[in-house]
C-alpha cells in the first residue's frame, strides 16, 4: 500500500485551516509538494514490511497520529542511515505490557531501545476548542465582497462550537452595508460574535471599484495564554514515556518532538537539567549574585529516571520541515546504562561537573537524509 495513491491533484493554494496535514500534502499540485511525498514515499519504502500498512494508516489520519508517526518514521529513518541496525519494531520488554518504538543496535553490538512522542505544549480541550476556530476562520474566508475587503480580529478561543452559518449571514450582511454606505469607511471595528472569553469583530481593510478581485479576510487571532513554564509540556511528554517501564535489560532512548514554533534549545536544557535559578549572597557587605540548576529536570530532578540513557530532542519537525527541523542528542549524566550515538554527527548536550557541555554538529539533519539546503524548493 502507497502513502498517496496516484490521482490528479488541483489544489494549488495554501492549507485551509481545518485541513489536516496529510489532506494537504495529499491534495496539493504545488511542485514542491510532490517533493515532500515523494521523498516520505522513500522512507516509508524502508521501513519494515510487516509494519508498514499500519504506519501508513497513522500517516493518514488526523495531525495527533499523522505527527507521532511522522517522528517514528524520521527516527527509523536517521538512525538506519546513520548505520544502526534495527532489531526490531515494537519489542515485547519482560515485566511490562508496554512496548517501546524500536530496538535498535549499534555497531559495537549494543541493543538500545527507542521511544518517540511529540508534544504542541497544549491540552487536549485547548486543542479541541483550537479545531473550532479552524472551521470559524475557514467561514470567514469564504465571506466575500465585490469591493470591500476586510480585517477579522479574533480574540481568545471558542468554549464552544460557532454556529458558522449564522456568522457568515452576519458578516455579509455587514459588508453589503459597508458597499452601500455612501459616507466613507467605517474606522471602528464592528462586533459580529461574542461568546465568555471568545469573539470576532470586523473592520474594512480597504475598498476599492466594482470588480475588484474579491475580498478576503486577514486575521489577528489571539490564543489563549498558557501560564506552564514553556519547558514544562517537553519535560512531561519525555517523563510519561520512561515512567513506562521498569528496570530495562538495554538503554532507554527517548526521541521528543516539540511542535511548537518559539521554543528553543533551552527549554530543552530546562526540561532536561533544571531550571535556571538565581541566588544572591550578602556576606562581607556586598552582593554576589549565583546561578544555579533546579533539580527539577527529567535527568536530575525527583522523577529521574537512571533507565533514560538519552534523548533525541526534535524541534519543529513536520513533513515539510525535514531539512528546516533541528535535531540534537541529549544525554544523560546520571544514567545507569550511558549510550552515546556517535554515528549521528549531531549536536550533542551532555552534563559534567554540574555544567552543561556541548559538541558542535558535523552534519545537519539535511544531510544524514540526504536533502539538499532549501528543500523542499526546487
Amino acid at each position: 500500500m502507497a502513502l498517496f495513491e496516484p490521482k490528479a491533484r488541483e489544489l494549488v493554494g495554501p492549507k485551509t485551516f481545518q485541513m489536516s496535514d496529510y489532506g494537504y500534502l495529499d491534495n496539493s499540485a504545488r511542485p514542491p509538494a510532490q517533493l515532500v511525498r515523494d521523498q516520505l514515499e522513500a522512507m516509508v519504502a524502508n521501513y519494515p514490511a510487516n509494519h508498514r500498512d499500519a504506519l501508513i494508516a497513522r500517516l493518514r489520519a488526523d495531525d495527533r497520529d499523522h505527527n507521532a508517526a511522522l517522528l517514528e518514521l524520521t527516527v527509523h529513518e536517521m538512525l538506519r542511515r546513520c548505520g544502526y541496525e534495527l532489531l526490531e519494531v515494537e519489542p515485547d520488554v519482560p515485566g511490562t505490557p508496554y512496548h517501546p518504538d524500536f530496538l535498535f543496535r549499534t555497531s559495537s553490538g549494543q541493543p538500545f531501545y527507542v521511544e518517540a512522542t511529540t508534544t504542541a505544549g497544549e491540552s487536549e480541550q485547548t486543542q479541541r476548542r483550537r479545531r473550532w476556530l479552524a472551521l470559524t476562520q475557514d467561514a470567514l474566508h469564504d465571506c466575500r465582497h465585490a469591493h470591500v475587503r476586510f480585517d477579522a480580529t479574533i480574540e481568545g478561543l471558542p468554549a464552544t462550537p460557532v454556529n458558522n452559518r449564522r456568522l457568515r449571514l452576519t458578516v455579509e450582511q455587514w459588508l453589503r452595508g459597508v458597499g452601500a454606505n455612501e459616507s466613507g469607511i467605517p474606522k471602528t471595528k464592528f462586533v459580529v460574535y461574542e461568546q465568555p472569553g471568545f469573539r470576532i469583530l470586523v473592520s474594512v481593510a480597504r475598498t476599492g471599484a466594482a470588480g475588484d478581485a474579491r475580498s478576503k479576510a486577514l486575521f489577528s487571532v489571539g490564543g489563549s495564554a498558557s501560564h506552564e513554564a514553556p519547558h514544562t509540556p517537553i519535560r512531561e511528554s519525555v517523563v510519561a514515556k520512561y515512567r513506562k517501564y521498569g528496570d530495562l535489560a538495554h538503554p532507554l532512548y527517548v526521541a521528543v518532538n516539540d511542535r511548537r514554533e518559539f521554543t528553543g534549545d533551552s527549554e530543552f536544557e530546562d526540561a532536561a537539567f533544571g531550571t535556571v535559578a538565581v541566588e544572591a549572597d550578602w556576606g562581607n557587605g556586598s552582593t554576589a549574585l549565583r546561578s544555579f540548576r533546579v533539580p527539577d529536570g527529567f535527568f536530575n530532578g525527583s522523577r529521574r529516571a537512571p533507565r533514560l540513557s538519552g534523548v533525541l530532542a526534535f524541534q519543529r519537525l513536520a513533513a515539510w520541515r525535514l531539512v528546516g527541523a533541528k535535531v540534537q542528542v541529549m544525554e544523560n549524566p546520571l544514567a545507569a546504562m550511558p549510550l552515546r550515538l556517535q554515528n549521528l554527527g549531531l549536536r550533542l548536550v551532555f552534563g559534567a561537573e554540574g555544567r552543561i557541555l556541548t559538541d558542535a554538529e558535523t552534519r545537519s539533519f539535511g544531510e544524514i537524509l540526504g536533502l539538499p539546503v532549501g528543500w523542499p524548493v526546487e
